[in-house]
């Protein structure tokens, strides 16, 4: 797909939840959005006190854009009807979720007709398609749809890089948002750091990270992967402006895209572990002190085992079996006592045996690209010039909008 600059090999998929104040009812924006002819959507609740709309997950395209349209304007124009002003939809509690499918499509699958779909489902069903958790008709919809879901390399880039633009993301909302109680920023009470982040071996490790700011009401949420297939961004001001919340959505795929992309590749990981500096058994047993003898610079032959402990070879040999299955086949080395010096005639006792004090682990999967090959952290990698100076404005209206705030109260 095609977004800002850049041109990606994967397709998204994304979904938002619109806040609008309390005083225009659940039942009530219900009613006027299906008289509209807008279905699609779930509203309900949110736990802040407002009316939330929410539509089905869609995918970049002209069926998703246009919908989107179709949501804000109908939306806008219940305000007005029922408020008098649709600007009054929107008061400082309000935010702009939005989610982004933790799964990338499947190879192949149209976006138009995967929104078309999902748009259709939530319309019959009241159920968000390929739902992580939901059902048999939603598991064969994931199965069917989406490609596997992101790997923990690319969600804690994803995470990581967040937390290194909270500078430049707090820039381009307004100051109501920058530290909000509903999305705190993820350099709050400076509990994460960029050590604490590449710490974590799972998303749900991450989830954890992110939780010990203050739950789920941070800027990036995590609690949604498992239950949803989502990762949720929660900082955006509330709006019902179509142009600002699709920039928003387009950016923050942009931002996945690029990590996806352009920071994370398939291959062949490899990481360098320490092997335990004792087993856990009982010090001075035969098993301890022949793994003590076997954890070391050069290892030990089966004779010096042999006297250090006073058992015979094939004791010896159990020994070594029962600390590879401790400690993984892959931290025991052999050394065969032809490489010792020793011929068959001499006897096996001259096999030496010996647990690496470090040893290199190999794992499939994604990695991050090597530094000199890595595309940028930055929130506008990938980002056209038009883009970019759009947003630029942005954070020049807010700004001045703040000033004549402060300039009123002075």
């Amino acid at each position: 797909m095609t977004t800002e600059n850049a041109t990606y090999t994967n397709i998204p998929t994304f979904s938002c939840e619109i806040e609008t104040v309390g005083s225009v009812s659940v039942s009530d924006m219900k009613s006027d959005l299906t008289a509209k002819g807008i279905t699609g959507c779930k509203v309900t609740y949110d736990g802040s006190g407002c009316t939330e709309i929410v539509p089905a997950p869609m995918a970049p395209s002209s069926t998703a854009w246009n919908y989107l349209m179709r949501l804000c304007e109908a939306i806008n124009e219940i305000g007005t009807a029922r408020l008098g002003n649709h600007d009054r939809l929107i008061k400082s509690q309000c935010g702009l979720h939005v989610h982004i499918g933790a799964s990338f499509l499947k190879s192949g699958i149209c976006p138009d007709q995967f929104t078309a779909e999902s748009l259709q489902y939530m319309t019959d069903t009241g159920k968000y398609l390929g739902k992580a958790d939901g059902n048999a008709t939603q598991r064969e919809q994931r199965t069917r749809l989406f490609a596997d879901p992101f790997d923990v390399e690319l969600v804690r880039d994803i995470v990581l890089r967040y937390f290194l633009n909270t500078t430049a993301i707090n820039k381009i909302l307004t100051p109501s948002r920058r530290n909000n109680r509903f999305a705190f920023p993820l350099t709050t009470n400076g509990r994460l750091s960029v050590e604490r982040i590449n710490a974590c071996r799972d998303v749900e490790q991450l989830d954890q990270l992110l939780a010990s700011i203050r739950l789920k009401y941070t800027a990036v949420n995590l609690i949604p992967y498992a239950e949803l297939g989502t990762i949720e961004f929660r900082q955006h001001q509330g709006t019902t402006d179509y142009d600002k919340i699709r920039k928003w959505i387009e950016l923050l795929n942009n931002f996945v895209l690029h990590s996806a992309e352009n920071r994370i590749e398939q291959g062949t990981a490899s990481t360098t572990e320490a092997t335990p500096d004792a087993l856990p058994v009982r010090r001075g047993t035969r098993l301890a002190v022949q793994y003590d003898m076997m954890r070391s610079e050069h290892g030990a032959t089966t004779q010096e085992m042999m006297e250090a402990t006073g058992v015979t070879e094939q004791r010896i040999r159990a020994a070594v079996s029962e600390i590879r299955n401790r400690v993984g086949p892959s931290a025991v080395v052999t050394h065969t006592q032809q490489s010792n010096g020793a011929t068959y005639g001499d006897g096996t006792h001259h096999t030496r045996y010996q647990v690496p004090l470090n040893i290199t682990v190999q794992g499939s999967g994604t990695r991050l690209i090597p530094e000199n090959r890595r595309g940028g952290t930055s929130l506008w990698c990938g980002v056209s010039d038009e883009r970019f100076a759009w947003w630029q404005q942005r954070a020049i209206e807010i700004e001045e909008a703040e000033e004549r705030r402060r300039n009123r109260h002075r």
